[in-house]
């Protein structure tokens, strides 16, 4: 499996985060909307993509690495990442065990902390697999690259369902053209069961 580089400029990783928020949020149908599974949100769509751009991860992204395996050493917290906290703000998010986890910091260098309880992650099968609806997490790519992973689902207005991972697992690098497969499970693995 190929692996990113993790020598990422940082403002790069920030953009990067920025960027994928903004297809998470742009991906939320208008308020009153059905959604793809018959569900009504109460989300509203922000006025533009643009609106999360000048958001600076910078900062956050610098606190989480720079505390995140002291935080992981308290059994309860389960995970952490940077995102939006309530207020719209990049924070330093920590994922919990429960919701009774006491001494947890509401600042890391200046960045706020925001919580949410998920208990613990857990991986339910084999992600190389091959599974239809092919779930988050699993195996997939362009048929000239070894292989990555499924990074998200996204729903445009119209309710068209569509796969987010990077640029070099699904589009081959800008090598591909549109029409081009999408293996799942991907190419080495596919490679290696047809062979």
């Amino acid at each position: 499996m190929r692996h990113c580089p993790s020598g990422s400029p940082r403002p790069l990783r920030g953009l990067l985060l920025a960027a994928i928020a903004a297809l998470a949020l742009g991906a939320c149908t208008e308020l009153g909307q059905e959604s793809p599974t018959g569900l009504e949100l109460e989300v509203e769509r922000p006025a533009a993509v643009g609106d999360l751009m000048p958001q600076d991860f910078g900062p956050a992204i610098a606190a989480a690495n720079r505390y995140s395996a002291a935080l992981l050493r308290n059994p309860n917290i389960v995970g952490t990442a940077v995102g939006l906290n309530d207020d719209g703000l990049p924070s330093v998010r920590l994922f919990l065990m429960h919701g009774q986890v006491s001494g947890l910091p509401a600042r890391l260098d200046g960045v706020p902390v925001s919580t949410a309880v998920t208990g613990p992650f857990v991986l339910r099968q084999d992600r190389t697999a091959r599974v239809r609806p092919a779930p988050i997490g699993f195996s997939v790519g362009h048929p000239d690259i070894t292989a990555g992973t499924l990074g998200a689902r996204v729903v445009n207005g119209g309710g068209q369902v569509f796969i987010l991972s990077n640029n070099h697992i699904l589009a081959n690098s800008n090598n591909a053209s549109i029409g081009d497969p999408i293996l799942q499970p991907g190419g080495v693995r596919w490679r290696e069961s047809a062979g």
